[in-house]
């Protein structure tokens, strides 16, 4: 008897699937829990008779697990604090960036003609900014909050994203479906939105991934400048131990949690990218 034709899997079930995607889910999930849950149940209630007892620059203990740094402040309180303001600060602004790329690429790629080109030249006014200029700029005039400091890495990281939902709504637009729906009357809006943007959801998911990575880097070395939020940021603690030997473990914990949530998010994004491109291969 032959064997019954099993059913395709979903991509997200090929996502699941994938070892090392699993991995990174696993490593987000735990940051995002400590960022969360991490300050009111993990840091002491009376913190400021911690602080009195506590020595400057001292090594990790069992009163300070990661030590404290040169003017007495527990390094593991500033570190609850700065997984909060880095890990809020990237989501907001790769998400936002990314879903006001995704808005501006559909629209030029769906409507075409003047709107496609004013769109796109818009793109290429936003790409050849000077970024870091501009926020010295905002920074002398300004104090750059998270809202504000979140809005601003956002304006960084729409343009790419549009470009390439721009280049693949193009694409779909040419499609004989497309042409087969507004033959039957249907209205521009529910095309674009039920019909053209699911075709195009890999590489928008993929790439509101990176954006999200992309963000806490961004973030994390503004504030290494001084530009950003400086204390309270990972960034900010890996300036305040930016020299490693001896103490290593005033910059040592954030910079490695940054390097291995980025790490996670590539690889959450080439699983995505794996499971919603049929020409690419699946990963043993």
């Amino acid at each position: 008897m032959a064997d019954r034709a099993r059913p395709p899997r979903g991509p997200w079930r090929d996502v699941l699937s994938d070892p090392w995607a699993r991995s990174g889910l696993m490593i987000l999930a735990a940051f995002a829990l400590l960022a969360v849950a991490g300050p009111p149940l993990l840091l002491p209630e009376d913190a400021a008779r911690t602080l009195s007892a506590a020595v400057a620059n001292e090594p990790p203990s069992q009163l300070h697990p990661m030590g404290t740094d040169a003017i007495r402040t527990d390094v593991f309180e500033r570190y609850l604090g700065g997984a909060r303001a880095t890990l809020g600060i990237g989501l907001f602004a790769g998400l936002g960036g990314a879903l006001f790329g995704v808005m501006v690429g559909a629209c030029a790629g769906f409507a075409g003609g003047w709107v496609d080109r004013v769109l796109m030249r818009s793109v290429d006014f936003f790409i050849a900014l000077p970024k870091l200029v501009l926020l010295v700029a905002l920074a002398a005039v300004h104090d750059l909050g998270p809202v504000s400091l979140g809005l601003f890495i956002a304006l960084v990281q729409w343009p790419s994203l549009a470009r390439i939902v721009r280049g693949d709504v193009v694409g779909i637009m040419q499609r004989e479906f497309v042409v087969a729906l507004r033959t039957l009357g249907l209205g521009s809006r529910r095309i674009l939105v039920r019909h053209v943007i699911p075709n195009v959801q890999g590489p928008i998911l993929v790439g509101a991934v990176l954006a999200v990575a992309n963000a806490l880097l961004i973030e994390a070395g503004l504030a290494f400048l001084g530009l950003g939020l400086d204390e309270g940021s990972w960034g900010g603690l890996v300036r305040s131990g930016r020299v490693l030997f001896p103490h290593w473990w005033i910059g040592g914990f954030a910079g490695a949690s940054l390097v291995l949530v980025v790490v996670a998010l590539n690889l959450v994004a080439d699983a995505v990218r794996d499971a919603f491109d049929p020409r690419m291969e699946p990963r043993r």
